[in-house]
C-alpha cells in the first residue's frame, strides 16, 4: 500500500514539474537582439531587457515596472514608481489587485535582484495566466537599475 501510495505521489509530483516546465518554455525568455530599439516588439512575452532598453521604456512613461523581491526589499528601495508584485501575492484566495489595475496589453518590466533570481520569471508565468501578454524582465535586476544611477526611491507601496 505505501509503494502504490508513494508511485502515484511521485507520479503527481513529475506531472506538476512537467507543467511548471511547459510554462516556462512557452514564454521563451530571451536575450533581446542587439541593435533593436528598446520595446520594439512589442507584443514579445518575456523578453529580456538590458538596463538602457529598461531606461528607455520608463522614460517613455507608458510602461509599468513591477518589482518581484520581497516587500522589506521593495520598502528598502525599488524604481521609482515600480509596483510591489511578490510572486507569493498570486497564492491567496483572490489574485492581487495588480491583474484588476492594468489591461492585457500593458507593457510590463518586471524586476528582482537579477543574476540567479527567478521571482521575475516566476511572476512574468502567473501574469500571463491572467491573459497579460507584453511581459518584459529587466535581466541584471534592481543592483543593475542602481548600479547605473537611475531614478530609485524607497517606502511601501
Amino acid at each position: 500500500m505505501k509503494t502504490l501510495l508513494g508511485i502515484l505521489i511521485i507520479a503527481l509530483l513529475g506531472q506538476a514539474a512537467g507543467a511548471i516546465d511547459s510554462s516556462m518554455r512557452e514564454i521563451r525568455f530571451t536575450a533581446a537582439p542587439s541593435g533593436d530599439e528598446p520595446g520594439t516588439d512589442a507584443s514579445a512575452v518575456g523578453y529580456h531587457l538590458d538596463v538602457a532598453q529598461a531606461k528607455a521604456l520608463y522614460e517613455a512613461g507608458d510602461t509599468v515596472f513591477a518589482d518581484a523581491r520581497p516587500l522589506e526589499h521593495y520598502e528598502e528601495g525599488h524604481i521609482a514608481g515600480a509596483e510591489h508584485l511578490d510572486p507569493d501575492a498570486f497564492l491567496e484566495a483572490e489574485p492581487p489587485d495588480f491583474v484588476f489595475i492594468y489591461p492585457p496589453e500593458q507593457r510590463i518590466v518586471i524586476y528582482c535582484p537579477g543574476g540567479e533570481c527567478e521571482a521575475s520569471e516566476l511572476v512574468a508565468v502567473r501574469l500571463k495566466g491572467f491573459g497579460f501578454t507584453n511581459l518584459h524582465i529587466l535581466v541584471p535586476g534592481y543592483p543593475g537599475w542602481v548600479a547605473a544611477g537611475l531614478p530609485t526611491e524607497e517606502g511601501a507601496p
